[in-house]
């Protein structure tokens, strides 16, 4: 693979990464407050950044 190749999969894959995790932070702070009535301020800048990655 050339090099990149390889840096999208990396950027690709950090993306995912960044995305799935802030999700989990929205379901964990959901589950502990028992409210899904805000957003986690983790999940607007995770998903974000995930994002901007996966549009590179």
């Amino acid at each position: 693979m050339e090099v990149d190749g390889l840096l999208l999969t990396v950027l690709g894959t950090v993306a995912g990464i960044l995305i799935l995790t802030g999700w989990v932070e929205q379901i964990y702070k959901g589950y502990k407050t028992k409210s899904m009535q805000d957003i986690s301020k983790f999940l607007t800048i995770f998903i974000a950044a995930g994002s901007i990655l996966w549009l590179v």
